[in-house]
């Protein structure tokens, strides 16, 4: 079987090296190589990664084919045009194509009706409703409607990672054939509780305003509770200007590669998620399979995860009542947060599980052939 992946639009593997990512993402592909399929990386770099991919099994073909082109939005088209000419024996002779995310479809798409052949379009977020969130200008709103509902009338398998976004998927454009497929996770079968700090909380991800961080540092405000950020963003100088301002014992760290980081997680009694609005997060996912006791935003894809007082807590971002509510979970003693801990870990195990995400997959790629 010989399946062509397509990055997100502009995403590079460069990008996935540089953001700690490659380890991460490059795993389930190295799977499905050991279970039979040719694995072909389609990514917006200008130059090869074969060292990197070839000791995994997996083939890279860049989308450009110059630095000056890549840097040059009006060579696309001819990037375009280039790629499918100087590619057309390999791309004839895949099986399936899927594309990472939403944005970026286009090549699966045009791909498919070149060659005949069946499109996976998988979804880590629902990007139109993220552009609504972020309040995106009206003609991008539309692009994204149309990107949507074009992808979803011409894929052969569409894919989304959250119940939430699947049923807005089902109420924007009707009656459709869509998959729920939460993200994976490589998880311990064994979870080795160590000692970790109470008052110290960890979150995450991109310093963006989507995650709530500012409202979290001002709510920490003269506490005793520390709070320790892994990632970048353009928030991030105002961030730590308004922690400082705030008397806010706070830490924001560059990110670093993602094996990295789980091992950091094991750190860390309480992982900490107050985002606006979320997809799927794979950060919380991974911090409940190294047992952090999770914290997270009351929101509908939260809910889908957290069982609040069994495998995590909710908690309304809006009633500025954190302290009082991390007080309340170290200090309750009918809260065993050991327990929660494990049942975390359980969760992922049971839900997001890679080596289950591996055979679910490979079925699905039989599904369509």
């Amino acid at each position: 079987m010989n399946l062509i992946l397509f990055f997100t639009y502009k995403t590079s593997m460069k990008d996935w090296i540089d953001n700690g990512l490659f380890s991460r993402e490059v795993l389930l592909y190295k799977k499905l190589v050991e279970s039979g399929v040719n694995v072909t990386f389609v990514s917006y770099d200008d130059i090869q990664f074969d060292d990197e991919l070839s000791p995994h099994g997996i083939r890279h073909l860049p989308f450009y084919s110059s630095e000056i082109n890549k840097k040059n939005n009006s060579f696309f088209i001819f990037n375009l045009i280039k790629f499918f000419y100087k590619n057309k024996a390999l791309l004839k002779n895949a099986d399936i194509f899927k594309t990472n995310q939403m944005l970026g479809s286009w090549l699966g798409i045009i791909s498919k009706f070149l060659y005949k052949k069946p499109l996976i379009i998988r979804t880590g977020y629902d990007l139109l409703e993220f552009s609504i969130q972020n309040k995106k200008n009206l003609l991008k709103k539309i692009m994204y409607y149309f990107l949507t509902l074009i992808s979803l009338s011409y894929s052969d398998f569409y894919s989304v990672t959250s119940k939430s976004d699947k049923d807005l998927l089902l109420k924007r454009f009707g009656s459709r054939n869509i998959h729920l497929r939460p993200n994976w996770i490589d998880v311990n079968s064994e979870l080795k509780i160590t000692q970790r700090e109470n008052y110290t909380l960890l979150s995450v991800g991109r310093l963006e305003k989507q995650k709530n961080y500012k409202n979290i540092i001002l709510q920490l405000s003269n506490s005793n509770y520390k709070y320790h950020i892994y990632g970048e963003g353009a928030e991030k100088s105002k961030l730590l200007e308004l922690g400082k301002k705030n008397n806010v014992n706070l830490n924001i760290y560059n990110r670093i590669e993602n094996t990295d980081l789980l091992d950091k997680y094991g750190l860390y009694k309480f992982y900490l998620i107050p985002s606006f609005f979320e997809g799927n997060p794979k950060s919380m996912l991974e911090a409940m399979s190294k047992g952090c006791v999770v914290i997270a935003s009351d929101i509908p894809n939260h809910r889908e995860i957290i069982q609040h007082g069994k495998n995590g807590f909710l908690f309304d971002y809006k009633n500025n009542n954190l302290v009082s509510f991390l007080d309340k979970i170290m200090n309750e003693n009918s809260i065993d947060l050991e327990k929660i801990s494990k049942e975390a870990h359980q969760t992922i195990l049971k839900n997001n599980s890679i080596d289950k995400y591996t055979i679910q997959e490979l079925e699905d790629y039989k599904s369509i052939i």
